[in-house]
Formats: C-alpha cells, structure tokens, sequence
C-alpha cells in the first residue's frame, strides 16, 4: 500500500513538472513544430538570388502580429525583413539578400512578435550556397574553390 502512495505522488509530480516546462515555453513562445517556407532553399555561387520568398505554414498565434524573417550566419543577420499577419494570423515576406554570398550554409529565421515581445519562433530553414561548377580541367576559380563536375565512365566487358 506504501509503495502504491510512493508511485502516485511521484507520478503527480512528474506530470506537473512536465505541465508547467510546456506552460512555461507557450509563454515565452519557444514551441517546437512551427514551421514556414522559404524558397529557394539552395543556389549556386555566383547565381545566388536576389530574394529569398517565405511564407507561414504555422500562423502566428494572433491576427496583426509582426512577423519578422532574417538571414543569418553565425549571430550576425545579413538581411531582415517584415509584415503584419493577416487577422488569421497567416504572413508572406520577400527577404532581399546579398547576391554576393561565399559558398556555405545560412540559417533563415523567423518570429512572430506583438508590441516588441516575441510570440512565437519559428523552427529555422536552411538556405545553401553550393560551389560554382569548375571549367574543364581545373579545381579552382579567379574568386572561390569550385567543384568538379562529376562524370561517369562504362566499362565494357570483353
């Protein structure tokens, strides 16, 4: 009969610490599973676009919320751009980026924010800048490492 008590009480305990972890993020707008789109998701150096088109999946939590995209690297934002929500709380944002960007990977956030308070994050997408393709025969531009095409080879059996 103890050990029933002790196993209730525990039991208790660990849904209320798991309730209040959940209200607590819902509060500072940390819920995981918020998505939005941004395309395109990949380019190749030296045809990078001029703008990155991102829309919510996920809508904001309320209608005439700031939503707000950035490109990142690291900490630092390379671009920034934002909208308010429709009333259904539903955003599209056109990020202008720099058509200059070295060949790596670029996180793209997004935030959806009510009198300067973030409401709600948004799980970030990636966007690719992938090597320029080398000219025949050699492993290196004027301005980035670039890559080999691959090529295929058969070999015929006799």
């Amino acid at each position: 009969m103890r050990s029933q008590t002790r196993t209730r009480a525990l039991l208790i305990v660990a849904v209320a610490t798991v309730a209040g972890v959940i209200a607590g993020s819902q509060a500072f707008g940390v819920v995981g599973g918020h998505r939005f789109s941004s395309r395109p998701s990949q380019a190749r150096y030296g045809h990078v676009p001029n703008a990155l088109l991102n829309h919510s999946i996920s809508s904001c939590p309320a209608g005439g919320q700031t939503a707000t995209v950035n490109l990142m690297q690291g900490n630092t934002s390379l671009g920034s751009a934002s909208a308010v929500s429709d009333a259904k709380g539903n955003w599209a944002i056109t990020l202008s980026i720099p058509t200059n960007l070295k060949p790596g990977t670029y996180a793209v956030t997004a935030t959806c924010s009510a009198s300067g308070v973030t409401t709600l994050s948004y799980n970030p997408q990636t966007f690719r800048v992938v090597p320029a393709v080398c000219p025949t025969g050699s492993t290196t531009s004027t301005t980035v490492k670039c890559r080999v095409p691959q090529t295929t080879t058969t070999t015929t059996a006799p």
